[in-house]
């Protein structure tokens, strides 16, 4: 974590989570983990060791990358999502993850299967997160169509949407629509 004016920034294996989760936009239904060709691809170009991956191996990446959303979304407000919660610690043994103490006192993540070894770093990133205390920046957006990760650099925590420009202008212009309409019908 580096400071810019007051702000935090998000260090480079964080910013590296981010990334990943955000391969999947639903906003426009783009997601560049389609398949174990396309996520081995993303993987191997983002400096993450990548083998063949199964189907499964595939499945379990995309739970992962899903599971991390969902608890980003915890960290917006939004109630945990225990399903997405129980998804993750399932696809967390599916994809052999062990801890073992480091070096300079800290923890490592290795794992057993190809997927689990491309997503160690990953999974070490958002430990270190939690442990350090910039996991609770990380947030989903509050948009319910977007839920775009972003790294929450407000003083005080209080940053709800990826842009305002964008998501934040049109959940105001929504809210105020339906505020309206209720006048208007009331």
């Amino acid at each position: 974590m580096t400071a810019t004016g007051g702000a935090t920034r998000p260090g480079p294996a964080l910013e590296r989570l981010i990334g990943f989760v955000n391969t999947n936009e639903p906003q426009i239904a783009q997601d560049l983990l389609c398949d174990p060709d396309q996520t081995r691809s993303w993987l191997v170009a983002h400096g993450l060791e990548a083998g063949k991956l199964s189907h499964d191996d595939w499945a379990a990446t995309v739970a992962f990358r899903e599971g991390v959303r969902a608890a980003a979304a915890a960290n917006n407000g939004y109630d945990l999502d225990h399903d997405a919660v129980a998804a993750l610690r399932q696809t967390i043994d599916r994809l052999g993850f062990t801890i073992r103490a480091g070096a300079a006192a800290g923890l490592e993540v290795a794992a057993t299967t190809p997927a689990g070894r491309a997503l160690a770093p990953l999974a070490g990133a958002l430990m270190a997160a939690q442990a350090d205390g910039t996991w609770t920046r990380v947030k989903a957006c509050a948009r319910d169509t977007c839920r775009w990760l972003f790294y929450d650099t407000t003083r005080n925590h209080s940053r709800t949407w990826c842009t305002s420009t964008t998501c934040g202008s049109r959940e105001k212009a929504r809210r105020y629509y339906r505020r309206q309409l209720a006048r208007r019908q009331a």
